[in-house]
């Protein structure tokens, strides 16, 4: 299964923060919506509180 590297920034207290998280996903689609639920899950943020930036592949050949 391919590893994603998602990056972009969540809104902590008055500012945004910075975040990069590795994610094991089918699809590019799917890591978006582990990250979502991760901060959802950990950090008690709505999706409108978490900003994907990038996402990346890092499939190895």
């Amino acid at each position: 299964m391919p590893i994603f590297s998602i990056q972009g920034r969540f809104r902590s207290g008055a500012q945004w923060a910075p975040f990069k998280v590795d994610v094991d996903a089918q699809n590019s689609d799917l890591a978006m919506e582990h990250c979502y639920a991760n901060f959802g899950s950990q950090h008690r943020l709505k999706r409108n509180q978490v900003i994907i930036e990038e996402v990346l592949s890092n499939e190895s050949s």
